[in-house]
């Protein structure tokens, strides 16, 4: 499996070579990284990708996505701040519960509280991890 994910992230450098300013492209390798632990090579692409031309559609996951990296990477005050953005442009379940989980890794339990009953008030049904 991580083998495949290593094949992707190379298939998507060859790519971006040809398209360096496609920023859809730096985020399909971003998740690649993510998938593989590569948490540094992660945050970077989805950095570029934010900055560069992206599906505005893709941009509030994208936020999401940089902000669990920066969360396995222990970085949790930069995880609060994308999964903030994330919530701005599209508040949904997953994005409070993920913010819930970088409160917590600060100590902060009272704010990781209010996004952890937000976020099972939205979707009652939400995955308590990333």
């Amino acid at each position: 499996m991580a083998g495949e994910y290593a094949d992707a992230a190379a298939d998507f450098t060859k790519a971006i070579e040809l398209h360096p300013a496609n920023g859809n492209l730096y985020r399909n390798r971003a998740l690649a990284y993510l998938k593989m632990g590569n948490n540094e090579s992660a945050i970077s692409d989805f950095s570029n990708a934010l900055r560069l031309n992206l599906d505005p559609s893709l941009v509030p996951d994208t936020y999401n996505d940089r902000g669990v990296a920066y969360l396995r990477n222990k970085k949790a005050a930069d995880a609060i701040s994308d999964f903030t953005k994330a919530i701005q442009l599209r508040p949904i379940a997953a994005y409070y519960m993920n913010r819930s989980e970088a409160y917590a890794a600060l100590g902060d339990g009272e704010h990781a509280a209010q996004d952890r009953t937000e976020a099972i008030r939205l979707d009652p049904n939400v995955p308590t991890h990333n």
